[in-house]
C-alpha cells in the first residue's frame, strides 16, 4: 500500500480498512485518526474489565497509528509489548494511579478529563490532576489519574498507551505508566498541604476528587495544620530535664 508516496505496512492499513480516517502527512510520517464515534466505541469496549481485546488487535487498530518508511511496525509492536507487561504489573501489584505522559500543551484539566470520560471511563476515575505552567499558559506535559480498580487502570493503559489523544496530531503518541504515588488516600495526603491548593490557584487547575459513578467533583479535604518544630537546643534541654 502506498499513500502520498510513502510505503505503509499492510497490517496497519488492514486495521484501518472500512474506517473513516483523517490523514495528516508530515515530512516522512503519516498520521491516521479515526472519527470520534469509532474511537469512543473502540475505547469503550476496551474499558470493560472482561475485555477480550489483545495487543495484536491494538497494534492494527490503534487510534492515530504513525507509519513511516522504516520498521515502524516492529517498533509499534515492541512498544505495545512493553505496554502489555505494564498492564500485567499494574494488575498484579494492585496499582491504580497512572501517569499520562506527552499530553499536548493545548489541553486544560477539564478538556483532558472529559476526553478520558468519552473513551468509556466516565465514573471510573476518583482523582485527577493536570499540572499547569502558568507562565507559559499551558500544561506541563503529564497528568495523574487514579482509577477505581487495578483492572480499570490496566484497561486504560490498553486503550491509550502508544495511542493518540484527539488533539495530539504532531505531538507524538501518549505514554501511560504507573505513577510514583499510588492510591487515592496517598494522593490526597500528598496534595493536601501542597502549594497548588492555595487560594492563588484557580479551583479548575487544582487536584480534583471525583465521586465514582456520578463524575461529580467533591471538595478536597482541608489542609492539615502545620506542625511547629521545637528548636534543637530547647528540645535537648527538655530531654535533659526529663532524664
Amino acid at each position: 500500500n502506498v499513500v502520498a508516496g510513502v510505503r505503509t505496512s499492510g497490517s496497519v492499513m488492514d486495521g484501518l480498512s472500512g474506517c473513516e480516517c483523517e490523514i495528516l502527512v508530515k515530512n516522512t510520517f503519516i498520521h491516521f485518526r479515526e472519527n470520534l464515534e469509532q474511537r469512543r466505541s473502540r475505547c469503550a469496549s476496551w474499558a470493560a474489565p472482561c475485555s477480550n481485546c489483545t495487543w495484536d488487535d491494538a497494534a492494527d487498530t490503534a487510534s492515530g497509528a504513525s507509519v513511516d518508511s522504516c520498521d515502524s511496525e516492529s517498533e509499534t509492536r515492541s512498544a505495545i509489548s512493553t505496554g502489555e507487561n505494564v498492564v500485567h504489573e499494574v494488575v498484579l501489584h494492585g496499582q491504580t494511579t497512572l501517569t499520562i505522559r506527552r499530553v499536548p500543551p493545548c489541553y486544560d484539566p477539564a478538556t483532558l478529563l472529559q476526553e478520558i470520560w468519552d473513551m468509556g471511563f466516565a465514573g471510573c476515575v476518583d482523582f485527577f490532576y493536570l499540572p499547569m505552567d502558568f507562565r507559559r499558559g499551558s500544561n506541563v506535559g503529564y497528568a495523574f489519574a487514579n482509577f477505581c480498580s487495578p483492572e480499570l487502570a490496566g484497561a486504560f493503559i490498553r486503550c491509550l498507551h502508544c495511542g493518540w489523544l484527539a488533539q495530539s496530531i504532531g505531538s507524538g503518541p501518549v505514554e501511560v505508566c504507573p505513577a510514583r504515588i499510588q492510591g487515592l488516600q496517598n494522593n490526597i495526603q500528598h496534595f493536601r498541604n501542597s502549594a497548588v491548593r492555595s487560594s492563588s490557584v484557580s479551583p479548575e487547575h487544582q487536584p480534583m476528587l471525583i465521586e465514582p459513578g456520578t463524575c461529580t467533583r467533591l471538595p478536597f479535604p482541608a489542609p492539615l495544620p502545620a506542625t511547629r518544630k521545637r528548636p534543637l537546643r530547647r528540645a535537648r534541654a527538655l530531654a535533659v530535664c526529663a532524664a
